[in-house]
C-alpha cells in the first residue's frame, strides 16, 4: 500500500546494534530452503516468562516507521507489537526490545516488519531471524509453552513484480514448517487479503468479509495446513461502526475491509481473551480515521483440566460372587457380540481388554482411605492452652519454658502415635 505521506525517511535514527536476538521454537538453528534468511540467537532467561500473566499483542500497518511513529508504538506499552510497511531504507538495526527485518531493497521500497517487545518479554527471548523484508521471526522461552511470534507484511494482488504474494507466502510456508509443534504459533500483520466468513473453524462468524478472494483461499489452506486459527474473527465489536474492519481505502467509495489479522495456534486459542480493533493511533498518524487500524489481543496461557476417573475397584470379584457373576456375564457377551479373526493373537486381545473395560461398569469405584490423623494428648492441649492464658504476664524465661514444655509433649505424643501404628 502507498501513502499519501511517506516520513520514514525524515528524522530517521539508527537503532542501538547491541542485540543478536529470539527462538527454541525453531527446529534447526536456520531456516533451510528460504532465500536470504537470517537468523541470531542468545542465551535467554533459564525460567523463561510465564504465560499465565495477562500479555497485550498487537500488530499494526504503520505506512512507514519514523522516529516518531516508533515512539508513538513505544508509548502503548505492548508486550509484542508487529508493525509492518515500516519502509526501512537501512536505517534500522536489530537491538535487544526491537527486531527487525531486512532493509526494504529498490523493487521492494514499501515492505518491512519489526517487532517490537516490552522489557519483560525481551529477555527471554532465545532466538530470531528473518526472511528478506516481508518475513521477520522470534521465539519467546515461556512456560508452559514458547511462543514464536511471526509478523508477516504480505504483498497485494497488484503487484506485478517480484516478490509476489506466492513467494512470500511460500516463505512463510517454509518458516512454518520448521516451528515445533508444542510451540504455540502467533502469526500477526497485514497479510493483504480477505478471509472469509466460518471457514470451517478456521475463521469465526465476526469476519468483516462474507467470502475469501483468491489470496485470501490461498491463505486459509496454510492456515489449515499448520492448524493456524484467525481469532481476531472471533470476538465482536459492539461499540465500533467500522466492526473489525481494518483497513480503510482513501476513496471512501470502497467498503472497509479486514486484511490485518492476528492468527494463533489452535491448542491455545482460548488462551486468547480479548480482540478488537483501535482507531486512535492511525489518527494520531494520519489525523483522521484512514489506512489501517491496530489489531489488539490480550493473551493468558489456560490449561485445561483433566476430570480424575474414579478407579474401579477389582478386588470386589474374590468376596462378592453376584458381582463376579454379573462381571463373567457381561465379559462373554461383549465377546460374542464383536466380530473378530479368532487366529490373529493381536486382534483376539485387543477385544478381550475392550470387553472387560466395558465390563467394569458393573465394578464399585474404590474407597479413599480416610488419612489417619495423630493423636493429641489431653496434657500437650492443657500446656498449650495454659501458655495462652499466662503469655502477656511471662518473662523470656518463662516463655522459654512453656515452649520446651509443649515440645517435649508433642514428642511424646508422636513416640506414641508410632508406637500404636505398627
Amino acid at each position: 500500500m502507498t501513502h499519501p505521506i511517506d516520513d520514514s525517511t525524515e528524522d530517521s535514527v539508527e537503532l542501538p546494534t547491541s542485540h543478536p536476538v529470539l527462538a527454541s521454537g525453531v527446529r534447526s538453528s536456520s531456516v533451510t530452503g528460504c532465500e536470504d534468511a537470517t537468523n541470531t540467537s542468545v542465551n535467554s532467561n533459564r525460567l523463561g516468562f510465564n504465560c499465565k500473566r495477562q500479555m497485550k499483542i498487537g500488530t499494526w500497518n504503520c505506512g512507514g516507521l519514523s522516529f516518531t511513529t516508533r515512539e508513538m508504538c513505544r508509548d502503548l506499552k505492548y508486550d509484542i507489537l508487529v508493525v509492518t510497511e515500516t519502509h526501512d531504507k537501512e536505517t534500522m538495526s536489530s537491538s535487544t526490545n526491537f527486531v527487525t527485518s531486512d532493509p526494504a531493497p529498490a523493487s521492494d521500497p514499501f515492505s518491512g516488519v519489526a517487532i517490537m517487545l516490552s522489557d519483560r518479554v525481551a529477555k527471554c527471548v532465545s532466538h530470531s531471524g528473518c526472511v528478506g523484508s516481508r518475513i521477520v521471526y522470534a521465539t519467546v522461552k515461556a512456560k508452559p509453552c514458547n511462543l514464536f511470534i511471526l509478523g508477516v507484511y504480505m504483498p497485494h494482488k497488484m503487484r506485478t513484480e517480484k516478490p509476489l504474494p506466492a513467494d512470500t507466502l511460500s516463505q512463510l510456508e517454509c518458516v512454518l514448517a520448521k516451528v515445533h509443534p508444542h510451540t504455540c504459533i502467533i502469526l500477526l500483520g497485514d497479510l493483504n487479503c480477505k478471509l472469509g466468513r466460518n471457514v470451517g473453524k478456521l475463521t469465526g462468524k465476526w469476519c468483516a468479509q462474507k467470502h475469501a478472494n483468491a489470496e485470501g483461499l490461498k491463505f486459509l489452506e496454510l492456515m489449515k495446513q499448520f492448524n493456524l486459527r484467525a481469532s481476531s474473527t472471533f470476538f465482536q465489536l459492539r461499540r465500533s461502526k467500522l466492526g473489525n474492519a481494518t483497513y480503510l481505502a482513501k476513496n471512501p467509495e470502497f467498503c472497509p475491509s479486514q486484511i490485518d489479522y492476528i492468527l494463533t495456534s489452535e491448542r491455545w486459542m482460548s488462551s486468547i481473551r480479548t480482540c478488537k480493533v483501535k482507531w486512535g493511533i492511525s489518527c494520531l498518524r494520519w489525523g483522521r480515521h484512514y489506512d489501517h487500524g491496530l489489531v489488539e489481543c490480550t493473551f493468558r496461557a489456560t490449561l485445561a483440566v483433566r476430570k480424575v476417573q474414579p478407579t474401579k475397584d477389582f478386588s470386589v470379584l474374590k468376596n462378592d460372587r453376584e458381582i463376579r457373576q454379573r462381571f463373567d456375564v457381561k465379559v462373554s457377551t461383549n465377546l460374542t457380540q464383536s466380530t473378530f479373526n479368532q487366529d490373529n493373537p493381536t486382534e483376539t486381545l485387543k477385544n478381550l481388554h475392550n470387553a472387560i473395560n466395558v465390563a467394569t461398569s458393573v465394578l464399585p469405584c474404590k474407597k479413599n482411605l480416610p488419612t489417619r490423623k495423630r493423636h493429641v494428648s489431653a496434657r500437650t492441649k492443657q500446656l498449650y492452652e495454659e501458655r495462652q492464658a499466662k503469655f502477656s504476664k511471662m518473662s523470656q524465661e518463662d516463655r522459654k519454658s512453656a515452649s520446651y514444655a509443649i515440645s517435649n509433649s508433642i514428642r511424646d505424643d508422636y513416640i506414641a502415635y508410632r508406637q500404636n501404628s505398627k
